[in-house]
C-alpha cells in the first residue's frame, strides 16, 4: 500500500523538475545509476556510450534495449514493492499504480523523449532520467544507498 512521503519529499520532487538537479545543500547525496560500473574515460565515452538517438543498426537496437531493460526489471522491482510515487506535466505528486504507466513513464525518460521523475520510498531515493541511459538518484538517507546500491547489482546496474 502507498503512503504519501513526506511534504519535504514532494517539495524536492517539485525542486528538481524546476531546478534540474538538487545539491548536498538540499540534504541529499547524489549519484549516478549505470549500466557502467566506472565512470567513462573520454576514450571510452566515445566508443561505448549508449543512447536511444545514436544506434543505426538493429544489433545496436537490439543491445540498447537488452541495456535499457536492466533498468526496467529494476523499476518493475520497486513497483511491486510499493510506494512508488512520480511527479506528473502538473507537478503534482501521485502513486505510480499501473505496469502500463510504469513502463510507459520510465522508457519514454530512459530514451530521452520526456523526463521522469520517482521517489522510491522504502530507498527514500529521487530517481530522474538523464542522458545516455543513466539515471541520477538523489538520497534522501544515506543509510539507504548501500541497500538501493545491493538491489541495483541484481539487475546489472552499477552506483557511481
Amino acid at each position: 500500500m502507498n503512503s504519501f512521503p513526506e511534504p519535504h519529499v514532494a517539495a524536492l520532487l517539485r525542486q528538481l523538475t524546476q531546478a534540474g538537479d538538487l545539491t548536498a545543500a538540499d540534504g541529499i547525496h547524489k549519484r549516478v545509476l549505470s549500466i557502467y560500473d566506472h565512470w567513462l574515460s573520454e576514450e571510452e565515452a566515445d566508443h561505448d556510450i549508449i543512447s536511444f538517438s545514436i544506434f543505426t543498426s538493429l544489433p545496436e537496437y537490439r543491445f540498447y534495449l537488452a541495456e535499457e531493460d536492466k533498468f526496467v526489471r529494476l523499476f518493475a522491482a520497486l513497483f511491486r514493492r510499493g510506494d512508488l510515487f512520480y511527479i506528473d506535466r502538473e507537478d503534482t505528486l501521485l502513486p505510480l499504480d499501473s505496469w502500463p504507466a510504469l513502463i510507459s513513464l520510465t522508457t519514454t525518460g530512459l530514451r530521452e523523449q520526456g523526463p521522469f521523475f520517482l521517489y522510491a520510498g522504502p530507498y527514500q531515493v529521487i530517481l530522474a532520467s538523464a542522458h545516455d541511459l543513466n539515471v541520477a538518484a538523489y538520497f534522501l538517507n544515506l543509510e539507504q544507498q548501500e541497500h538501493f546500491a545491493e538491489l541495483a547489482r541484481a539487475y546489472q546496474l552499477h552506483l557511481l
